[in-house]
């Protein structure tokens, strides 16, 4: 496989227009994705994986040039493909996942989303994938807000994932992301679509996440 050219684009913040519309999109992927059946959805989950995988060395490389050691990025991204692959691709997550015949209890695996994940700078793509697999596995929609300093290195991470999963038979628009500012963060976070946050990243975006009134799960200090 050719080695990809290292480049940048100029950050431009999307305006609250332009994320009302892909807003749109995100539901109506969302809608279509929630009715796919566990094959699929194992199918897709497992492409993904393996396309981020390929990619890992071209994700490292962007994601060094804002923080970080080149070598190790190149493992978080094998591990985030690899690991969370071989862990988690057998798990049922779709109808029927458990039953209890004493107790008279059936549990069901039903999707949450939209969701919207906050992505750091520490690490701008080994998170998209990881994130992105999560969402694709139990099958939800998934909106990334990556870091300012990082945002091409996570819209890499994003693209080549939703490329991977469109060409394996997921709804068009299932992972999007976002150039944030805080206006438009916040925008995201409080937008109607969405039903959870996911956060990653330094304690006043992960409080800003727990403060929105929307169920979040976070992870910063």
């Amino acid at each position: 496989m050719a080695a990809r050219q290292l480049t940048s684009t100029p950050f431009i913040v999307d305006s609250i227009e332009t994320v009302d519309s892909k807003m749109k999109l995100l539901q109506q992927a969302q809608d279509e994705f929630a009715t796919f059946d566990q094959q699929k959805v194992n199918h897709i989950f497992k492409s993904v994986a393996h396309a981020a995988n390929k990619q890992r060395i071209y994700l490292a490389q962007l994601a060094a040039k804002d923080v970080g050691c080149m070598e190790d990025k190149v493992i978080k991204n094998a591990v985030a493909c690899e690991l969370t692959l071989g862990k988690y691709l057998g798990a049922k997550t779709v109808g029927i996942i458990e039953e209890d015949p004493i107790r008279k209890l059936t549990k069901y695996a039903v999707p949450v989303g939209p969701v919207a994940s906050i992505i750091p700078m520490t690490n701008p793509t080994s998170t998209v994938i990881t994130k992105a697999l999560f969402a694709l596995k139990t099958r939800n929609a998934m909106m990334f807000l990556p870091h300012p300093r990082s945002t091409f290195a996570s819209s890499e991470a994003t693209r080549i994932c939703a490329e991977a999963a469109v060409k394996a038979g997921a709804p068009a628009n299932i992972l999007q992301c976002v150039n944030p500012d805080r206006a438009v963060s916040n925008h995201v976070m409080h937008h109607p679509v969405i039903n959870l946050l996911v956060a990653t990243g330094g304690p006043s975006m992960v409080q800003a996440c727990y403060a929105s009134g929307k169920p979040a799960l976070g992870v910063g200090r």
